[in-house]
């Protein structure tokens, strides 16, 4: 089944983050079919998590222009956060902002420290 329309989606590699199961399947593979399949962020969330192998973890930024609505997708292995808004603003920077996927998949990101791109980052952002 393909689908016409609708999503916009980009990414963003999250920081110093360890985690892999090489039983899984590749990231490549997952963006491909997901975006080339999915007609909504549901569907595409989805595609995203079946067979995630954290072999490269990512910030998801998705836009859904038919039902105007923006997501970001932290995908860990073990740990994910979805947020969605029909109005605001959503952004990436290297960093994952749920503390689960942070502090439990990640190591010295630096979230903090302003010294650090990544905790710099931070300040710069609304």
């Amino acid at each position: 089944r393909r689908v016409h329309g609708g999503l916009i989606v980009t990414e963003t590699t999250i920081v110093n983050f360890e985690g892999y199961d090489p039983k899984g399947m590749p990231e490549f593979i997952r963006a491909r079919n997901a975006t080339q399949y999915s007609a909504t962020i549901d569907e595409w969330v989805a595609g995203m998590m079946l067979g995630n192998n954290g072999g490269y973890a990512n910030s998801w930024l998705v836009g859904d222009t038919n039902a105007n609505v923006i997501a970001e997708l932290e995908l860990g292995l073990q740990y994910s956060s979805l947020t969605t808004l029909s109005d605001g603003t959503l952004f990436g920077d290297n960093l994952a902002d749920d503390p689960l996927i942070r502090n439990l998949e990640c190591n010295d990101v630096g979230f903090s420290d302003t010294r650090q791109s990544t905790g710099a980052r931070r300040v710069r952002w609304p």
